[in-house]
């Protein structure tokens, strides 16, 4: 996925997923943030949500669904990062990820 100034975003990921199936798991801190992302995303994915990595987790171990997962690198309580390892490492399988950030200093 690749974005221009101006054009906005210029292809979604190709998921083997059905459409209909879709589940992002969206994590950010930032509350504000995170509903915009939703709202620009709600018609292509299911939105899931949590605040932070260890809600996120929780999600995703409980849940026997694939995930996108679109996690912010920098949160409280468990990073995206961390996160994003955390789930590589355990049985939970994923539709794949994403990590983002708002630091121009990564």
């Amino acid at each position: 996925m690749y974005s221009e100034p101006a054009r906005g975003i210029n292809s979604m990921p190709q998921l083997d997923v059905p459409s209909a199936r879709r589940k992002l798991l969206l994590v950010d801190d930032d509350s504000e943030l995170r509903a915009s992302l939703a709202e620009i995303l709600q018609n292509r994915f299911v939105i899931h949500l949590a605040s932070d990595g260890a809600e996120a987790w929780h999600v995703l171990s409980a849940s026997p669904e694939r995930f996108l997962i679109l996690p912010d690198h920098r949160m409280p309580n468990m990073t995206g990062s961390a996160l994003l390892r955390r789930a590589c490492a355990s049985p939970v399988k994923t539709a794949g990820a994403i990590l983002m950030s708002g630091d121009a200093n990564l």
